[in-house]
């Protein structure tokens, strides 16, 4: 659980490099400055300023994909079963979400890395559950988000690269 805690910061900086950013970008100086104006939290501040303003570029993203990878190479070594403890458990329900943004986001590692992980990945998207849960949970911009990260591979393959 704690590699989980830890790939939620990452995952929040994937999300906002990649696609969150946009909209604020867009906004006229005066109220992007308000923006990050209105965050409390100067560390939080100045991390949202260099993710929307640097994007996949801003000093965090690397340290945050490649986070985000150990997570899958983790989950990929633990796979030895169908599901992290042998039978479906919370430890594949806690996974889903993870897997299920990086999915959105263009993030998953290519089959051919995580061949255990993708047939997992599969198998949690098979169950009833998954729709209820996850896919009918979906934020309403996944298509765009989907189109952004799309747009944003090559960039992200030299990032996770590094």
């Amino acid at each position: 659980m704690k590699l989980l805690d830890d790939s939620l910061r990452h995952l929040g900086i994937a999300t906002y490099a990649i696609a969150m950013r946009h909209p604020i970008l867009a906004l006229p100086i005066e109220q992007r400055e308000a923006y990050y104006a209105s965050v409390q939290i100067p560390e939080r501040r100045q991390l949202y300023r260099n993710l929307v303003e640097q994007g996949l570029e801003a000093l965090e993203v690397a340290g945050a994909l490649q986070g985000l990878k150990a997570l899958q190479q983790e989950a990929e070594r633990s796979l030895v079963t169908d599901f992290l403890l042998g039978d479906y458990s919370l430890a594949d329900a806690a996974l889903t979400p993870f897997l299920a943004r990086m999915e959105l986001l263009g993030l998953l590692l290519p089959e051919a890395e995580g061949p255990r992980l993708h047939q997992w990945w599969k198998r949690v998207q098979n169950r009833p559950s998954f729709e209820i849960a996850v896919t009918a949970a979906a934020p309403e911009n996944a298509d765009q988000i989907r189109q952004l990260a799309a747009a944003a591979q090559e960039q992200i393959a030299s990032r996770y690269a590094r």
